[in-house]
């Protein structure tokens, strides 16, 4: 006896291959099957015949379960074949495991675990081309030439990106450019190598296997210095040499590849085919900073600044800055003893000014440095003058020298008066 609530009903059946019942041939409640095409089809309530299900001869397996409405349920766990296919009340899915646990919070995960060969394998035409691999936090394609990236259509897109079997990665183009690690086109860079004219980077818009027009970024690795190095390619893709260097302390060269004096910007130019430095201001106003110089507390101690047809060398000399302020006494005494000469270079022409110890020791606000003094590889450390501190020296002098001439000229007058 059937449930309350339940009525009896007709099966009817057809033998004929893909004789399928319509609406008028049921009633709401009676069913149809297709002995032929093992197919169960039934009436529901809103007068539309629907398919149920469809077997594979008789071995008892569905192969194809067709439905074409929305399929809602429960949030429950699906699990097929003991974690072959899996589905937590979460969402989280596994392929080949019952624990598919999402690694971020707010994000579902999908696992594939391929403890017994890889994980995604991934099949072109009628045999296995290619396998992903995933295994120990990396990802390995298998058995391909290159991975490409492209955009537009299937079939009709353009190849953008492409890493290729020997690990290159290409941008733009299907070529390297000076054996590089990574070439762009048109986006002016490329990369590897550690032979002479190969580059870890190279910048280049020439589109083809020369590096024409090209500058190559270098991590000389296996140097001495460990320095990055930009070298420099002509039009016709042959190396020119190191045009710029960074060294593993900071310092910065170019035109050369070996610090000198101790400086941190090295600069080596040609002075009579060129300039070594240029700046140029495009609003060209007077008060305008071309370079600006600051100590170690931050307080701008001087500049350069230039405009018009004219350029000034300023100091600080703000009264803010200042401190225990007395008039210069003794300055006459001091221009006394004061020893200007002419002399000639050694290397060349003659000027005129003093001998920088010699000064140091009357003015020595005057003069940087120590009389013979070198450095840690014996190399000398050369004194240098500013001769503008002598200015308020020789101000206070002449003031001295002028208040001496008026008392000496007072003195005469009243002797000329008896």
């Amino acid at each position: 006896m059937a449930q309350t609530g339940y009525t009896p009903i007709s099966i009817y059946y057809s033998a004929t291959a893909s004789n399928t019942p319509t609406a008028g041939n049921l009633v709401a409640g009676e069913l149809a099957i297709n002995t032929n095409d093992g197919v169960l089809y039934y009436k529901d309530s809103s007068g539309v015949v629907q398919s149920i299900a469809s077997k594979a001869g008789n071995s008892g397996s569905f192969t194809n379960l067709a439905y074409t409405g929305t399929l809602t349920g429960g949030t429950g766990v699906v699990n097929l074949g003991s974690g072959q296919f899996y589905k937590d009340a979460s969402g989280n899915v596994g392929i080949g495991t019952a624990s598919p646990n999402a690694v971020f919070t707010n994000y579902k995960s999908l696992y594939l675990n391929g403890s017994s060969g890889s994980a995604i394998q991934m099949q072109y035409g009628g045999s296995l081309a290619s396998n992903i691999v995933a295994d120990n936090n990396a990802l390995y394609l298998q058995n391909i030439t290159a991975i490409a990236f492209g955009t537009g259509g299937t079939g009709t897109g353009t190849e953008r990106m492409r890493i290729d079997s020997s690990g290159n990665l290409l941008v733009g183009g299907t070529s390297i450019l000076q054996s590089s690690k990574i070439t762009n086109y048109g986006r002016y860079w490329a990369g590897s190598g550690n032979s002479t004219g190969d580059g870890e980077i190279t910048f280049s818009n020439y589109a083809s296997q020369t590096a024409a027009n090209a500058i190559s970024v270098r991590q000389d690795v296996g140097g001495a210095n460990n320095d990055l190095k930009f070298l420099w390619f002509d039009g016709s893709g042959s190396y020119q040499g190191v045009a710029m260097q960074i060294d593993r302390s900071g310092n910065l060269l170019v035109g050369t590849t070996a610090q000198f004096n101790s400086g941190k910007q090295c600069l080596v130019f040609s002075g009579t085919t060129s300039q070594g430095i240029n700046i140029r201001n495009s609003a060209d106003n007077p008060s305008d900073v071309y370079v600006g110089f600051y100590n170690a507390f931050g307080t701008n101690t001087g500049t350069i600044r230039s405009g018009g047809s004219s350029t000034s060398y300023n100091t600080s000399s703000d009264y803010r800055l200042k401190e225990n302020v007395m008039p210069m006494l003794g300055a006459l005494d001091k221009v006394t003893v004061l020893k200007p000469v002419t002399y000639d270079w050694k290397t060349g022409g003659s000027s005129q000014g003093f001998i920088a110890h010699e000064l140091q020791e009357v003015v020595p606000e005057c003069v940087t440095g120590s009389k013979d003094e070198i450095d840690n590889e014996g190399n000398p450390i050369y004194q240098g003058i500013d001769t503008s501190f002598l200015v308020a020296t020789l101000t206070a002098a002449i003031q001295e020298q002028q208040a001496l001439i008026e008392s000496l000229t007072t003195r005469l007058a009243a002797l000329e008066a008896k």
